[in-house]
Order: C-alpha cells, then sequence, then structure tokens
C-alpha cells in the first residue's frame, strides 16, 4: 500500500500527517523544525511513502534537508502542493473535531481559538489535495 506524508512547513515546527493512499489519516504530529528532516526522511523511507509538502516559505530548504537525511541509497518521491488557504482549513477541521463544551459551543467557530497549534492539521489538509480527497476524508 502506497502511503502519504502531508507536510506543512513553518521555521520553528512543522505539522506532518500520514495517510494512505485511500486518504485515511493514520497519523498527525508537529515535530520541531530541527527534528523535522531526519523523521520525515526515515518515515519516508520506513512506509515507502510520498512527501506531499505545502509550499510554503521553508519548502526548497527542508527539500534539501530531506534528502540529506535519506538512507544511503534511497530515494523518495517529493510532490509540492499549493498551501493557498491550507491554513484556514486546517484551523477549521481542527475546531469541528475539537468542539467546545458548555457554554463555549454558544461561540460562532469564527471566534474560537484553538487550544493548541494545528500545523498537523494542515498538514492532512495538504496531503488530501495532493490525493484529490476533500479536507475531510471524503472524494
Amino acid at each position: 500500500m502506497r502511503f502519504v506524508i502531508g507536510v506543512d512547513p513553518g521555521s520553528s515546527k512543522v505539522g506532518l500527517a500520514l495517510l494512505d493512499g485511500n486518504g485515511k489519516l493514520i497519523e498527525r504530529l508537529i515535530i520541531p523544525r530541527s527534528e523535522a528532516a531526519c523523521k520525515i526522511a526515515c518515515l519516508a523511507a520506513e512506509k515507502h511513502a510520498t512527501i506531499a509538502l505545502g509550499n510554503g516559505t521553508t519548502a526548497k530548504q527542508l527539500i534539501q534537508e530531506i534528502k540529506a537525511a535519506l538512507p544511503d541509497g534511497d530515494s523518495v518521491d517529493i510532490a509540492m502542493v499549493d498551501e493557498m488557504n491550507s491554513t484556514l482549513e486546517g484551523r477549521t477541521n481542527y475546531l469541528t473535531e475539537n468542539k467546545p463544551r458548555g457554554l463555549a459551543a454558544l461561540i460562532p467557530m469564527g471566534l474560537r481559538s484553538p487550544k493548541r497549534h494545528w500545523d498537523d492539521y494542515v498538514a492532512e489538509v495538504i496531503a488530501r489535495r495532493y490525493l484529490g480527497c476533500d479536507s475531510m476524508g471524503e472524494e
């Protein structure tokens, strides 16, 4: 089975999402930028995954770091994916999956603030765009 690693590259942290070829979410995580290349390269080599990398400002540098971190003789497919509005889409997905309780539920979604960073949800959006799925996992 083919896997896709969605990557939302940032300057201090990187969102990752591992999806199978059908768009089923396997794992989401946020890691420090300093650990990103090694983690992505190892995961891609282990899962024989394609990397769907958001085309943000640090993407080109991260590509070089990933290639340098690959074990000798290994190569990986890296696809650049348009990040336009992916942060907003990831935020919406995070808030949809993490509904507030009690009186906080009365606050409209547009006025809510996520309780944590949502870069991993953005990475999932990027991976789904690569696969041609919508942001919530339906084709």
